[in-house]
């Protein structure tokens, strides 16, 4: 029983610790594609050396490290799809739940170090589509945050999504998932007591208080608009938005850290308000593993690439810097020497 409590404790503070890294931005094993090796437990401490793996693109070849665990966080915008009525009355269920915020966390066992890659969900790439049996169809060109609405919302959307991003990196491996509702966002920013930063640039736009220099605690709903507002009508609305996501979990972290330190009860609050929300393919030696690391290892600057908006047909799309994205996963992913 006491064995059972201590492993439940491990993976309520994980869930606590990994939402906190995923508000900028699952006990399975991800599948792989067919030409990929899949590694038992890649997550976990004791099996962090992985075989030789490379990064391609336009003839540079760089190693993957060999003792690295990557984490792939997902913020959907929404708990559920939509049912509607189709012929003869009957009921049909439409998953059109996208991933609104993705994060790639990289944990370097070596340097002890956590590299978050943060993606543009507005990126065009080729996404994989699932058929009606589950299995993958092949790919069509859109936005990487429809990838989410192939399968059923769940586990299939996040593996989905998983694949997709993978290929979008070159083929950078990812281990493991957790994706979480946006609506969870306010309800983890009052379980730590609310979040205070200094605003870089104005956001006047969401409340008219909000000046560039600006110092604000965010409190319930304020956090969540902070995170998620982008002005539609705007191309390139979502640039502004991940650099306040990206300025939240600079502050959100020190603030989930003294929290858990200063209440030891938290992470049963965390499990009770955010258990509804949550969807992972992790075992509680992965989640203890990860937590550990957050803890421990130094969380460096958000990577990500620059690319260019172009308005489509009915989206905005986002035409992503391969060149730079590239240099975005070796700086994750590769040896230092390469």
């Amino acid at each position: 029983m006491k064995q059972m409590k201590q492993s439940t404790r491990i993976l309520l503070l994980c869930i606590a610790l990994l939402l906190g890294c995923a508000m900028f931005g699952t006990a399975i094993v991800l599948q792989k594609k067919a030409n990929a090796e899949v590694i038992p437990e890649a997550g976990s401490s004791a099996n962090a050396d992985r075989p030789l793996q490379h990064l391609s693109w336009e003839g540079k070849y760089c190693p993957v490290k060999r003792r690295i665990s990557t984490l792939l966080v997902l913020g959907t915008d929404d708990i559920e799809g939509r049912y509607e009525k189709g012929p003869e009355d009957v009921t049909m269920f439409y998953n059109d739940v996208l991933s609104d915020l993705l994060l790639v966390l990289v944990f370097d066992e070596d340097a002890k170090t956590v590299t978050p890659l943060q993606i543009n969900r507005d990126t065009m790439c080729d996404v994989f589509w699932l058929s009606v049996n589950g299995k993958v169809g092949g790919t069509v060109t859109e936005q990487i945050a429809l990838a989410h609405t192939y399968g059923s919302g769940s586990q299939d959307s996040c593996e989905n999504t998983s694949n997709t991003v993978s290929r979008l990196l070159f083929d950078a491996p990812i281990d493991h998932y957790i994706s979480f509702t946006m609506d969870a966002v306010p309800l983890m920013n009052d379980l730590v007591g609310g979040v205070t930063l200094t605003l870089q640039e104005a956001a006047v736009e969401i409340d008219p208080d909000y000046q560039a220099g600006t110092t604000i605690t965010l409190k319930g709903k304020d956090a969540l608009r902070f995170v998620r507002y982008r002005d539609t009508a705007l191309l390139d609305s979502n640039l502004p938005r991940m650099n306040r996501q990206r300025l939240y979990l600079q502050s959100f972290l020190p603030a989930a850290r003294a929290s858990l330190a200063a209440n030891s009860d938290l992470v049963i609050d965390a499990f009770k308000v955010l258990d509804p929300y949550l969807c992972m393919d992790m075992t509680v030696n992965d989640l203890s593993a990860y937590v550990e690391r957050l803890a421990e290892y130094e969380i460096l600057p958000v990577l990500t690439a620059d690319g260019q908006y172009e308005m489509g047909e009915n989206v905005a799309e986002f035409y992503v810097d391969k060149d730079e994205l590239f240099a975005c996963a070796v700086k994750a992913f590769c040896r230092e020497d390469q």
